[in-house]
């Protein structure tokens, strides 16, 4: 008899287990990610990840948040309501300001995957042109607010040498440029070389050539999840350097979500593919990044 009643017991675990939903996952530890920008491509690994299951492998639920920019990105990670976060090099700055977070692991080297970006009919023809003019960036403080400042410094002009606006996401600052109240903007090369097609702009500077000892991209944990958690934090860092390596491995056949790189233009195809390369692997900060 109980023979028989350990047997109905596990026809019932078995029936139930079919009718799981498919893909639920057991005791996912939650991870909760911010982007300090919706769209960049290097940010983009954290949706390859979740859907190779890479971090499912690893016991983790990543739940995604995107912000404007640097500074709301450490706004959010000061208020404790994401645990790690995907922002820029400059971002670390914010730890002497006594910011609750710091970076843990390098993303991405120098910025060769943003770029200043003009429309077709402007009298800007040389760098040394561009003082004065008004500037696009996301946020004060963020990345692309920096390099401007740091194109600026290195004409001589000081870090205020030439006029930039933070409007948020690039759609609002394209708007501007049409309407004639910007001369350009601070976007990843890959859109620049996408307005290009579309007629509406072109790629002027790439900015690897003007910051070389750089970290343009960096993880950043809370100092509670390093304190409290570290096992976590490991599994996650784990996670995402798996996932750079299994994009490197697939690079021709798999890409982040929504994207089919096939049809597009040969540039197009080819700064994905450098940008793929210099997504970091196994990288600790070092002194020398700036």
């Amino acid at each position: 008899m109980h023979h028989t009643l350990r047997r109905g017991a596990l026809i019932g675990l078995l029936a139930a287990l079919a009718l799981w939903p498919a893909g639920a996952a057991f005791g996912l530890d939650k991870i909760r990610l911010g982007k300090a920008v919706p769209n960049s491509f290097a940010f983009g690994a954290t949706e390859v990840g979740i859907e190779a299951k890479i971090f499912e492998q690893e016991g983790l639920e990543i739940e995604v948040t995107s912000f404007r920019g640097d500074a709301q990105l450490q706004q959010a990670l000061a208020a404790g309501s994401i645990d790690v976060g995907l922002g820029s090099g400059p971002g670390l700055g914010f730890r002497a300001k006594g910011a609750p977070a710091i970076g843990v692991a390098a993303m991405y080297g120098p910025p060769a995957n943003l770029a200043l970006v003009l429309p077709f009919e402007t009298p800007i023809k040389a760098v040394s042109d561009l003082k004065g003019k008004r500037i696009g960036v996301t946020t004060t403080g963020s990345l692309t607010d920096w390099l401007v400042r740091e194109l600026s410094r290195q004409q001589g002009w000081g870090s205020d040498g030439i006029q930039i606006l933070a409007l948020g996401q690039m759609q609002a600052r394209l708007a501007a440029i049409q309407r004639g109240e910007l001369d350009g903007m601070v976007i990843e090369a890959a859109t620049g070389y996408e307005l290009e097609e579309a007629g509406k702009a072109r790629n002027f500077i790439l900015f690897g050539d003007i910051a070389k000892d750089f970290y343009t991209h960096v993880i950043f944990a809370t100092d509670d999840i390093i304190d409290k958690r570290p096992n976590l934090l490991r599994r996650f860092l784990r996670g995402w350097f798996k996932t750079i390596a299994f994009m490197r491995a697939n690079k021709d056949r798999r890409g982040i979500r929504g994207q089919d790189h096939r049809g597009q233009a040969q540039h197009r195809r080819q700064n994905l593919r450098r940008a793929n390369r210099r997504l970091l692997g196994r990288r600790r900060l070092e002194p020398g990044g700036d």
